[in-house]
């Protein structure tokens, strides 16, 4: 793991459990984050590295209001490599509480 942003950091910082610093080849971290800022607003930010491939994921949730005042989820993943990485982010399930699951994968 390496922590470059603000958003990664503060990630880390409030991620239950924290995520592991270091993942073997085909192994995973889970992690629950819950910003507190608002119900209708959440993300999370790691950035992994394998020699010189890195990958930066992020995932994020936000309620959006329509017009006529409807409200609608809308849950966004981002993987981006470099060093010749290979990223990819999936979003595996969400719930009628807006949580939401989310799987990165680094090659």
């Amino acid at each position: 793991m390496k922590l470059v942003t603000s958003n990664e950091t503060s990630t880390y910082q409030i991620a239950n459990p924290k995520p592991s610093k270091t993942i073997q080849a085909g192994s995973s971290t889970p992690m629950r984050v819950q910003r507190v800022v608002s119900p209708d607003v959440n993300a999370a930010m790691i950035r992994y590295t394998i020699g010189g491939k890195t990958c930066a994921f992020g995932t994020t949730f936000q309620m959006r209001t329509l017009p006529g005042g409807i409200k609608q989820p809308e849950w966004t993943k981002t993987a981006t490599p470099s060093g010749g990485a290979t990223c990819t982010a999936t979003i595996t399930s969400t719930a009628a509480d807006y949580s939401w699951k989310a799987e990165f994968t680094m090659k």
